[in-house]
């Protein structure tokens, strides 16, 4: 979470390893800033709120980092995957609430950003870039990435079908 970084009475001996949620948005403005992308992007997300979190609190850093930038709108979306619901809610810069899947998350890319960070289940990025390329979507005028919290693509089998990225 952002807050521990911000080290107070409270987390002073904090110790992390491994990479942080605000050293990756860090990283993520770096990048607008490199390739000047300054109008907006866009956050898809799931947001199980019966387990840690975890992909709240890596996309927390991008987003934070975003949302200070300045002249840069800043959306989001929590996903729900199809195997189950994530509970969704309004936000503070432009939340757009959850509750659908990939049709869902497609028409919220094409509306609020075309530098578009996924941060969710593998499966979850192949069904939403499956339908953004039918849309076509995926012809340089949108900027995809997924933030893999867990290395399930490193994990992926090397052979998948033709029509599956």
């Amino acid at each position: 979470a952002s807050g521990f970084s911000r080290k107070h009475d409270g987390f002073g001996t904090l110790v992390r390893t491994g990479p942080t949620a605000p050293k990756l948005g860090a990283f993520v403005a770096r990048l607008h800033e490199l390739f000047n992308w300054t109008a907006r992007a866009a956050l898809l997300y799931v947001d199980r709120k019966t387990d840690d979190r975890p992909f709240y609190f890596t996309i927390e850093g991008v987003y934070e980092e975003l949302h200070e930038a300045a002249n840069l709108t800043v959306r989001y979306h929590i996903y729900a995957p199809p195997d189950g619901p994530a509970p969704g809610h309004g936000g503070a810069e432009g939340g757009q609430g959850g509750g659908a899947g990939p049709d869902t998350a497609v028409q919220f890319i094409k509306a609020n950003g075309r530098v578009v960070y996924i941060c969710g289940p593998l499966e979850m990025l192949h069904q939403i870039m499956r339908l953004a390329q039918c849309e076509g979507m995926t012809n340089g005028d949108y900027v995809f990435f997924y933030v893999d919290v867990f290395g399930e693509s490193l994990l992926a089998e090397g052979h998948r079908e033709a029509a599956k990225p």
